[in-house]
């Protein structure tokens, strides 16, 4: 497991090797997500009123996937919230023990 979105990177200079704090990505991706979501549903509403071309095809078809992407996101917004954030019953991590966790503990 990597430690992306666990510790800033070393290029960052001032944050290098503090951990994230989880709020600081789960917040905008919620956004995103929801704001993804939104754009592809409205968009699968415009092609239905007004109809698609063959030929435009190539080009609209890609934008009707968006509401799956915006899902997706958020699936994964959710499970990393879950992993990063304390167990309010046992107040440690969620983390699955192993190196990784373990590593993470250390710093």
């Amino acid at each position: 497991m990597q430690r992306w979105g666990e510790v800033f990177p070393r290029w960052m200079i001032g944050l290098a090797g503090r951990r994230v704090p989880p709020m600081l990505a789960v917040v905008p991706a919620s956004l995103v997500s929801v704001l993804v979501t939104a754009a592809g549903f409205m968009y699968i509403r415009l092609v239905t009123v007004n109809g698609v071309s063959v030929k435009d095809l190539a080009a609209m078809l890609p934008e009707t996937i968006w509401p799956l992407w915006g899902g997706a996101l958020l699936v994964a917004t959710i499970a990393y919230w879950w992993r990063r954030t304390a167990c309010p019953a046992c107040d440690s991590g969620r983390a699955v023990s192993g190196k990784a966790s373990q590593e993470a503990e250390s710093r």
